[in-house]
């Protein structure tokens, strides 16, 4: 029973890695002419949106570094995303297995579906440290910061 379950655990690895590698590759093309990517390119340059802050910071980035906002658009979707998943992993750690976490029902879901690159899980992660700051009880604020990255 053990060796199938880190055949399935393998497998699932695999598919997963492989899924968002591709997804990951495709959006480097898409440029700025996805939906995905122009979500978060929204910014205030027409006038205030309630959306648009993550495109000013992303629009401020790209002047100050010289790297094309679409390629910094993936990066943070790509940090937001592994954010996730490890705050999953380390919390889920012997609750699910990891071929449930990685399967398209749960976390996988976005690398098989080609949503890495969008907004969600940025508001994901964020709610993440909004429900984690509410277990402290802000009066152990200290322990949060290193409790949150590990």
């Amino acid at each position: 029973m053990k060796k199938k379950l880190d055949i399935l655990e393998t497998t699932t690895a695999f598919l997963f890695v492989l899924a968002a590698s591709r997804q990951i590759l495709r959006s480097v093309r898409w440029g700025h002419d996805s939906w995905p990517m122009t979500e978060w390119l929204i910014n205030f340059s027409g006038g205030f949106v309630r959306r648009g802050l993550p495109g000013e910071v992303i629009h401020w980035l790209a002047t100050r570094s010289g790297v094309q906002a679409n390629h910094l658009v993936i990066l943070l979707s790509l940090a937001a995303y592994l954010a996730v998943l490890r705050f999953f992993f380390v919390r889920a750690r012997g609750h699910f297995p990891l071929y449930l976490l990685l399967s398209p029902v749960l976390l996988g879901s976005a690398a098989y579906q080609d949503f890495i690159v969008r907004k969600d899980a940025l508001g994901i992660l964020l709610l993440i440290a909004c429900l984690v700051v509410y277990e402290y009880k802000w009066r152990e604020f200290p322990r949060l910061i290193p409790d949150l990255l590990t």
